[in-house]
Parts: structure tokens; C-alpha cells; sequence
């Protein structure tokens, strides 16, 4: 027995979809880094994770392939995020930015 046609055929878009998460990751990092170079680390790191709880929701109400490349876009990110931070806002040995990438459940 052959599967539905509809499990077949790829998403219409996938690539548009895939872009849109990209861009919106790349968004918050760059209002995170930006915040964290004018001297407003401390709003800088709530705010990250602000953000990626709030694209978090909206990716799992949209499917559940959104979420899991969501959840691998901040557990590769948020490292580098953190250091940035950390550069211009001064080093905290326990950082919000890194607990982030604990919060997603599976």
C-alpha cells in the first residue's frame, strides 16, 4: 500500500519558511549585539531571552519541524551571543543567554 500523496510532496515553502526563521534569529542577535555595544548588557541578556521564548511559541504553534531547527539555531548561537555580551557587558559566570538553550523541552 502506497502512502498518501500528501505525505510525498515536499512543502511548498520550505526554502521561504526556512529563510524566515533565519532572518528572525539573525534579528535578535543583532539587537542583542547591538544592545550589548552601546553598554546595555544587562537589558541585552533578558531580552535574548525574551525573544527566543516569544519565537519559541510561534514556531511550535506553526509545526513541529519549525521548533526543532529553532531549538538548533540556539543551542549552536547562543554560545557566540553569550561572548558577545560578555565582551562589551562584562563577564557573569552564571549568563541568561546560556540558559536559554536549557529551556527548550523535547
Amino acid at each position: 500500500m502506497r502512502p498518501p500523496a500528501a505525505y510525498m510532496q515536499p512543502a511548498p515553502n520550505a526554502f521561504a519558511d526556512g529563510m524566515r526563521q533565519f532572518l528572525t534569529v539573525a534579528a535578535l542577535i543583532a539587537v542583542v549585539s547591538l544592545l550589548a555595544a552601546v553598554h546595555l548588557a544587562a537589558a541585552a541578556r533578558p531580552l535574548y531571552v525574551l525573544g527566543a521564548v516569544i519565537l519559541a511559541v510561534r514556531a511550535i504553534r506553526k509545526s513541529p519541524w519549525d521548533y526543532l531547527t529553532l531549538s538548533l539555531w540556539f543551542w549552536s548561537i547562543s554560545p557566540f551571543v553569550r561572548r558577545v555580551v560578555d565582551y562589551y557587558g562584562g563577564f557573569q559566570g552564571q549568563s541568561l543567554i546560556l540558559v536559554t538553550r536549557m529551556c527548550w523541552p523535547c
